[in-house]
């Protein structure tokens, strides 16, 4: 089970979906790869570019790397209050974090992830602001 930090970050974006991390939320949502995987085997969703359809409904989503932090490595402190986070693998670079398929190290704090994919709703994408 993952527990979210009592004290998350406000320096980065949050597009997590769990339920109780009194964090941000925004119209978005993610998908682990092997969610996304599995439906294109499925055929519920079809993927072109960077555009996923969902097949029984025609919604679209444009979909952008990301990950959901899954917590510190090892014996490692949540120095910066990400655990349960889900945010985008640019924004984490910006930071200075060096990112693998599997973890990520942000100064000396290291944490496990899972690949994935933030969707945003193309429809939410052309309303105005």
């Amino acid at each position: 089970m993952v527990i979210a930090s009592k004290t998350p970050s406000s320096s980065l974006p949050c597009y997590s979906d769990l339920p109780d991390t009194h964090v941000r939320k925004r119209d978005a949502r993610f998908i682990s790869q092997s969610e996304l995987d599995a439906w294109v085997r499925e055929r519920r969703v079809s993927v072109e570019d960077a555009v996923l359809t969902i097949g029984a409904s025609g919604k679209r989503y444009v979909m952008r790397d990301a990950v959901r932090i899954l917590g510190p490595s090892g014996r490692s402190n949540d120095l910066f209050g990400m655990t349960g986070r889900v945010v985008a693998i640019g924004e984490l670079i910006a930071l200075g974090a060096s990112v693998s398929s599997s973890t990520m190290r942000l100064g000396t704090a290291e944490y496990d992830l899972q690949l994935g994919f933030i969707l945003v709703s193309i429809e939410s994408l052309a309303q105005p602001v």
